[in-house]
């Protein structure tokens, strides 16, 4: 049983994927025997791993882990607002598990047309491709058949609680943004015209809990658990994944090529320092 994430995970890694992946499970059953919804907001600083947690909580979703089977039933909705992040999580994905291939990861794009999303896929969508002027808002266009909005709607329908919606939102300040952003979240989230049913459970992944809680209070119908798993800065640092020195070790036969490597970082580290210098020098 398991799976074997290709990463190992640290301590506070695994115990937080395993923390998610359960109250996730737990929104899944609340749904299903009381029509509860709820939200879920990770948040761990910078550099504390979140893709790889979120690569492990995905699997255990999918494949099962120690504490539950597998789900037939899951998938998720990958909601950022930057289309290259989506592409360097989906990269990440890949690398660092061994159960999900290619074919689980689906970015969402213009050729995008289907009545339901498929089950034990992670689809990722940037939400500029939900603003008012893209074709993906309307079906009918360009012959399209289903609307991104009906295939999100039909697929709360038809798979409740076992549909999850990511908001990534680890990249990001605290800045506003996009101005159209909150509300197309908030209506994936809860739609205020009431033409999509509410997302059942969502998961929220950022640095700070500001931002989801902010976005869960704006959808504010129906009423939603909010929960909160908050991996310790300090337990990032015993880790060592936060490093003050970066001790490099090689066997001692001849290797140019990690050497060759290291030298031309330097470099590169070297010249992007001087750079960035020189112009907060010239800033101020």
């Amino acid at each position: 049983g398991g799976v074997v994430v290709r990463f190992i995970l640290t301590d506070y890694q695994a115990a937080a994927a395993s923390d998610v992946a359960a109250r996730l499970r737990r929104g899944t059953r609340e749904f299903a025997e009381d029509g509860e919804y709820s939200a879920l907001s990770l948040t761990a600083p910078t550099g504390a791993g979140k893709t790889v947690i979120a690569t492990a909580v995905i699997e255990s979703l999918f494949f099962g882990d120690e504490g539950a089977p597998g789900d037939p039933d899951a998938t998720v909705l990958w909601i950022t607002d930057m289309p290259s992040l989506n592409e360097q999580t989906k990269r990440k994905m890949l690398i660092g598990s061994t159960a999900l291939k290619h074919a689980h990861l689906v970015t969402v794009d213009e050729g995008f047309d289907q009545q339901t999303f498929d089950r034990n896929r992670v689809y990722f969508l940037n939400i500029q491709k939900l603003s008012t002027s893209a074709t993906f808002v309307q079906s009918g266009t360009d012959g399209r058949r289903w609307s991104l909005w009906e295939t999100i709607g039909n697929t709360i329908r038809e798979r409740g609680g076992h549909f999850y919606v990511v908001i990534d939102e680890a990249h990001r300040g605290t800045g506003s943004g996009d101005r159209a952003r909150p509300t197309i979240v908030s209506r994936i989230i809860s739609d205020p015209n009431g033409v999509l049913p509410p997302a059942p459970v969502v998961w929220g992944i950022s640095a700070t809990p500001e931002r989801f809680r902010e976005a869960m209070e704006r959808a504010a119908s129906p009423s939603r658990t909010t929960r909160t798993i908050a991996v310790d800065p300090e337990d990032v640092r015993a880790s060592g994944l936060l490093k003050d020195v970066l001790d490099i070790r090689h066997p001692d036969e001849s290797q140019p090529s990690a050497a060759t490597l290291t030298r031309v970082a330097a470099a590169s580290l070297r010249d992007m320092s001087h750079r960035w210098k020189a112009y907060s020098d010239s800033e101020d």
